[in-house]
């Protein structure tokens, strides 16, 4: 029964008093941005440590995990994301538009971390010399008005798309109807994201943090930028 978040050592208690184990997978932000802030590491110190085993899913978040605690070497196993088998076989005969809807799309919440300002500079850049180029976001978040309005005014408000929320149907018809998908992230774990759109053969363009450069190579399935 859900009944409101529960502070940590209450959430170790239970799973002791159930004689269960206690696992906890890290995914990006919370190591890249909550073990580095002082206002919440000390909560992040205590998951850690109470956790049993713990999961993180690139290379790069087991380093900093370990190099802000490293007594929890023993505990931690490199898992990384792998395409959900219900999206591999949604896209096993799907095949791409023969002319696509958008030129570059961004499938994610709408905040900060994700990077929807520093891909509608870039945008405005593209604009300048392929007036045809559309973008779409495909995502809600806080972020979205300040984006509407960032297009608005950059001037290129008539080439952007805000798609929100999408079901899976409509995310696998973006996908077909994309050229390039953008992860402009200032941070990242290992983005769904990055590998669905390498799964449908779609290059990407990624900021180079965390785990994107270890699954993107640099000038053949993709390009990578540095963040911002």
């Amino acid at each position: 029964v859900d009944r409101g978040p529960l502070p940590e050592g209450r959430v170790s208690q239970i799973a002791a008093e159930a004689g269960l184990g206690l696992v906890t997978t890290f995914h990006g932000a919370d190591v890249n941005e909550r073990l580095a802030n002082p206002a919440t590491r000390p909560v992040m110190e205590g998951i850690v440590r109470l956790s049993d085993e713990i999961i993180v899913v690139s290379r790069t978040l087991q380093d900093r995990l370990l190099q802000a605690i490293p007594d929890v070497e023993g505990r931690v196993s490199l898992i990384p994301n792998v395409v959900p088998t219900s999206f591999a076989h949604a896209t096993e005969k799907d095949e791409r538009s023969a002319s696509p809807r958008w030129d570059v799309l961004l499938v994610g919440q709408l905040i900060h971390r994700n990077g929807g300002d520093v891909l509608l500079d870039a945008m405005s850049r593209v604009i300048r010399d392929i007036p045809s180029a559309r973008l779409a976001f495909a995502g809600i978040g806080d972020l979205e008005s300040r984006l509407r309005a960032q297009a608005m005014e950059l001037g290129i408000e008539s080439h952007v798309d805000f798609l929100g929320e999408l079901s899976r149907d409509a995310t696998l018809d973006a996908y077909r109807n994309s050229r390039v998908v953008a992860i402009p992230s200032r941070s990242e774990g290992l983005p769904l994201v990055l590998l669905e759109a390498q799964w449908r053969g779609i290059r990407v363009v990624a900021s180079a943090v965390a785990g994107l450069p270890e699954s993107i190579v640099d000038g053949a399935d993709g390009i990578q930028v540095p963040p911002a």
